[in-house]
């Protein structure tokens, strides 16, 4: 099992009740120690003594005393990865109409945030305001091309912006593809084919029906 707050995978994770899958997915957007005053207000139920015993013996959350004789309950990092996998999982057998609906959704925004490698306590401790991840090689592009463009917005040729950045041909390919779907990126061929060089030849990247030799970025 690997110890990383809203990653950890469980390596056999106990069926559940379904008032216990309910009251994780509750304690997980909340995403604090929150008393059944706060569940109930929020989702009209609160997390009753034997569904607590049966998250506290899976090790999914742990209760501590709060005020006026309440019990905090907060999610662990085994709950966290408890979650996570409630996200990937499919409604149960006797579930209503409105977990039938829900779960198709949340197997999409899980495959969403593995898509971008975000965690679950990275969107709900941070309220939703979470930025993903800039993807591999498109600041290496960027970097590359304001060393080499004497102005922004300058051509460059795609052999020179190769030469500067040590990474696998097909992370920088992909890198010029997703910048070129960008206001303010281009890529285009060079006009003079006869005077391209094998270098800048095999430089090239296929876009559509066409290799294109030059890059521009304007200032943003």
């Amino acid at each position: 099992m690997v110890s990383i707050v809203g990653v950890t995978k469980v390596d056999h994770m106990a069926p559940l009740s379904l008032p216990a899958r309910s009251a994780l997915l509750a304690l997980m957007t909340l995403g604090d120690a929150v008393p059944n005053s706060r569940i109930r207000e929020e989702f009209r139920f609160a997390i009753e003594k034997s569904v607590r015993k049966e998250l506290v013996a899976n090790g999914y959350i742990k209760v501590t005393p709060g005020p006026r004789r309440s019990n905090l309950h907060e999610l662990t990092e085994e709950g966290w990865a408890a979650c996570r996998d409630e996200l990937r999982a499919q409604a149960p057998a006797r579930a209503d109409r409105g977990y039938r609906v829900f779960y198709p959704i949340v197997n999409l925004l899980e495959r969403y945030l593995t898509t971008i490698n975000v965690t679950l306590a990275d969107v709900i401790l941070a309220n939703g305001e979470v930025t993903a991840p800039t993807p591999e090689g498109d600041d290496e592009v960027r970097s590359a091309y304001q060393d080499l463009a004497k102005n922004p917005g300058d051509w460059v040729s795609l052999a020179r912006l190769r030469e500067r950045i040590e990474l696998p041909r097909e992370i920088v390919d992909e890198a010029l593809r997703r910048l070129d779907l960008l206001p303010g990126v281009r890529l285009i061929a060079e006009v003079n084919q006869k005077s391209l060089s094998e270098e800048k030849r095999k430089a090239a990247i296929r876009v559509g029906n066409q290799d294109k030799h030059l890059l521009a970025i304007e200032p943003s």
